[in-house]
């Protein structure tokens, strides 16, 4: 069962209608409802349909999730909870199954290519608070430079308010050789990805 693994026993539990039923739901300080699915060691995202957009937060901490995808359509859900996964890939069409999505916790995972901010950037338009810390990515030259231009919702990166300086300072990287070349860096990762995501 779901709860035997909580414990120091490594198996992998899929994320079924039974699990999902069986989690805690709760109140979060905040007021909003949230759903815990921490620490199942869960290996990706499915069957999410069968909470049937009744949470505000869905709460994937410490899982073992490697793509960010397969979300139903939900348009009560706002918040994600990802920090301490193997998550390497986040869907173009995010923003899309999960149309209301303003908080992203991404803290320490896998994410380093520049065009998973493009794909956040393709649907994520109303994305206010993003974290990225601990992931590859973050320690590329002038990522967040790159993450506020690509996406002008975001107000808190990586738990840092974005200031209007910084997005003067994007906008002129991005009119500079350097932004022009991050650009082609991000489409020859999309390019290599997409090519590599049979596998």
């Amino acid at each position: 069962s779901a709860t035997a693994c909580r414990g120091d026993r490594r198996e992998m539990v899929r994320l079924t209608a039974e699990v999902a039923r069986n989690s805690a739901a709760r109140l979060n300080p905040c007021g909003d409802r949230e759903l815990d699915l921490r620490g199942l060691k869960i290996p990706a995202i499915e069957n999410v349909g069968t909470t049937q957009d009744q949470f505000d937060v869905l709460d994937f901490t410490d899982n073992e999730i490697k793509k960010l995808e397969n979300f139903p359509r939900c348009k009560r859900l706002s918040t994600l909870l990802l920090s301490n996964n193997h998550i390497s890939r986040l869907s173009s069409t995010l923003g899309e199954q999960i149309l209301n999505l303003s908080s992203l916790m991404l803290t320490n995972n896998r994410v380093e290519n520049l065009s998973e901010i493009d794909n956040l950037a393709a649907s994520c338009g109303k994305l206010a608070n993003l974290s990225l810390v601990g992931n590859p990515i973050s320690r590329r030259q002038h990522y967040r430079l790159y993450a506020i231009h690509k996406l002008p919702s975001v107000k808190v990166l990586d738990f840092t308010k974005v200031k209007p300086a910084e997005r003067e300072q994007a906008a002129r990287l991005f009119k500079s050789s350097a932004g022009a070349l991050m650009q082609q860096d991000a489409a020859a990762e999309a390019a290599s990805s997409s090519s590599s995501s049979g596998g």
